[in-house]
């Protein structure tokens, strides 16, 4: 999003790829404007770093109802209405004339072509890098209320020394940007924590009208995985116009993977293996390679990255 992200920094560092000789062609879906046998006819290798962009859906009661939303389906429709409605602006990040442009500086009207949440009850299912994007844009649209639910547990305020020690990651309770919004407006944290959501309740013409939760007893086995059970009698109903759907993702999309005939592992993700040796990066199919979430999963960019380099 915008106000994550100033769109100057991505034309800086898009420029300076293009300076190094790398073409970027814009517009095109392999599958459909060009094949995969076109791409392996016309080039000596081709790197799939395609990313993990199937999302985690929800397939409970009501998952057909009007208003239950993909996260991405939410986050991709606003700022395309952003830059369409805003071409000038557009134009003066490509162009490097302006200074940085808040959010504020950046006007969009609800046309019909974004999911606009304006005054309105909105919930969004799932913590995370995407989960905060959806609060924070939620909030810009001006929402009603917002609740943002998380599957496990609130997480300590310090490390865990025997089921989280050193040196891996640090799981403690941590608040970023969105949620210090949401706090800053409406006075309180919005999320809630240990809940497992049952069933999207119809308001009787096909749109969702409530969600209901169950809390759940979080625990962690000898090994430190979590385990999770519903507490009897603790179900609880949240009124709610949008829900947003932040859990995730699942790996690339299966089609391109089946155009290039790669192998893939039990997760779903393309079989290549990490490394800088002969054979890293390579797929079983002979000058194809992979690299970043496609390969490894949802991760973080300096995964991609890192990966990115060493293909």
């Amino acid at each position: 999003p915008n106000m994550k992200l100033d769109k100057r920094v991505v034309q800086r560092r898009i420029a300076l790829l293009q300076e190094e000789g790398i073409d970027f062609i814009c517009n095109v879906a392999v599958g459909t404007d060009v094949t995969a046998d076109q791409l392996k006819a016309k080039y000596d290798a081709v790197l799939l770093a395609v990313g993990a962009t199937k999302p985690r859906d929800l397939p409970i009661e009501g998952r057909q109802l009007n208003n239950v939303h993909y996260a991405m389906t939410f986050l991709g429709q606003m700022q395309r209405a952003l830059f369409n409605q805003n071409p000038e602006l557009m134009d003066n990040c490509i162009s490097f004339r302006t200074p940085f442009k808040g959010n504020k500086d950046w006007k969009v009207v609800s046309d019909g072509t974004y999911i606009d949440v304006k005054d309105k009850n909105v919930v969004v299912i799932g913590g995370g890098d995407t989960g905060t994007d959806c609060t924070a844009t939620s909030l810009r649209h001006g929402c009603k209320s917002l609740v943002n639910l998380e599957l496990m547990d609130k997480p300590p305020d310090s490390r865990d020394d025997v089921a989280n020690a050193w040196p891996a990651y640090p799981r403690i309770f941590r608040t970023d940007y969105g949620q210090e919004e949401v706090k800053d407006r409406d006075g309180k944290d919005p999320r809630k924590y240990a809940v497992m959501t049952k069933r999207f309740m119809d308001d009787g013409a096909g749109n969702v009208k409530a969600i209901e939760i169950v809390n759940l007893k979080v625990a962690r086995d000898d090994n430190g995985k979590p385990t999770i059970a519903e507490v009897p009698g603790s179900e609880q109903i949240i009124p709610c116009d949008v829900v947003v759907l932040a859990m995730g993702f699942l790996g690339p999309e299966q089609q391109l993977l089946q155009d290039f005939a790669v192998e893939t592992t039990p997760q779903s993700n393309i079989k290549a293996l990490h490394g800088s040796n002969g054979d890293g990066f390579s797929t079983s199919q002979k000058g194809i390679f992979a690299a970043g979430d496609c390969r490894r999963g949802q991760s973080l960019v300096v995964w991609a990255i890192n990966e990115g380099q060493r293909a």
